[in-house]
């Protein structure tokens, strides 16, 4: 696993465990660490855009320097990365399922 993107403190975070990250697998997907919102919220948003949220899944947001930067740093270097578009990394970060175990 790999960090993708600057790390939250380069991004100006102060402290160590409210910054959204995101993350390579070695399997090539992407784990996302974000803001979960709110099941109601989020299925109401996805729904507008035709899309909708399983059951084994949550919606997390992520701040735009955070996608930007990943974006970034995915587009700078290609040919260390399976072919992914910055629409497809948007859609994978906001629509992830992540088993959090709090």
């Amino acid at each position: 696993m790999r960090r993708v993107g600057s790390t939250p403190q380069e991004r100006g975070s102060a402290g160590n465990h409210s910054c959204p990250d995101i993350f390579q697998l070695a399997s090539g997907d992407f784990l996302v660490v974000g803001d979960v919102i709110s099941p109601s919220l989020a299925s109401r948003l996805v729904a507008d855009e035709g899309g909708s949220i399983g059951a084994s899944e949550l919606a997390v947001v992520v701040s735009r320097s955070c996608m930007l930067d990943a974006a970034g740093e995915l587009a700078a270097r290609p040919w260390r990365w399976r072919a992914l578009t910055a629409g497809l990394i948007f859609a994978t970060c906001f629509l992830v399922g992540l088993a959090i175990t709090l």
